[in-house]
């Protein structure tokens, strides 16, 4: 399961695990770097709310927001802006400011 939590202007792109080699866990999505060496690091990297826009919905990538005005806009949040198809079926959205 993903979710996007809302971070006054921010938006961070999560993923929930159920059942790992460790356990339940919560990664921060972000870019994948492999070294040569083998080892594979995420490098978060939050969206950059568009002024005057609250996230309302997300799905596949994208989140549709109310904006000041009352009209609803669209963008990719960053995680997925380099990815042509997504084929995620749950994502949960979280907006905690009000």
């Amino acid at each position: 399961m993903f979710f996007i939590a809302d971070d006054e202007g921010y938006l961070h792109t999560y993923a929930y695990t159920s059942l790992g080699i460790h356990g339940e866990t919560v990664t921060k999505l972000g870019k994948t770097e492999v070294a040569q060496g083998g080892s594979i690091s995420i490098i978060s990297e939050p969206t950059i709310m568009p002024i005057g826009h609250k996230p309302i919905l997300s799905t596949g990538g994208t989140v549709t927001c109310q904006v000041d005005d009352g009209t609803l806009a669209s963008f990719v949040a960053a995680p997925y802006a380099d990815i042509q198809q997504v084929s995620v079926h749950y994502i949960y959205i979280s907006v905690l400011s009000v």
